[in-house]
């Protein structure tokens, strides 16, 4: 019969631990890099979406075009920001204090509104959006602006 070695038991497991703490350390990396892709996947579709808000020509478009617009806008912020962790609190902030001022802008504008004269009371909302998802842009180095 053997004498007992607890010791050894410990120095066996040893190895084992330290290659389960390798592969957890690794596997994070991989995780973060697909979810700065596809943050900024989502950020180039809040692009996209105050773009087409920026390009409605006040002449021809109605208040329900620009309403309109603001809906692609608000679904694409919601995917943005449901990963608010991933920002910086101060972007985030920014982010979503511009697009609550656009939303009660927008809200407030009445139905019957002289479009032209509506957009140019937007313009300091717009401008504020598309300001802060610049600086979201960059902070995630999504593209070059």
């Amino acid at each position: 019969m053997r004498p007992s070695r607890p010791h050894a038991r410990l120095w066996a497991a040893f190895p084992l631990f330290i290659l389960a703490t390798a592969l957890a350390s690794c596997g994070g990396g991989a995780a973060e890099t697909v979810d700065a892709a596809l943050l900024c996947d989502d950020i180039a579709v809040l692009d996209e979406s105050i773009q087409a808000l920026e390009d409605l020509v006040p002449a021809t478009a109605t208040v329900e075009d620009y309403r309109d617009a603001w809906d692609t806008i608000e679904d694409a912020y919601q995917v943005v920001i449901a990963d608010r962790e991933a920002l910086s609190e101060a972007n985030a902030n920014a982010l979503s204090g511009a697009h609550d001022d656009l939303a009660t802008a927008i809200d407030d504008l009445p139905d019957d509104a002289n479009v032209e004269e509506a957009v140019a009371s937007l313009q300091p909302e717009i401008e504020a959006l598309r300001s802060a998802h610049d600086s979201v842009t960059i902070e995630k180095e999504c593209v070059e602006l």
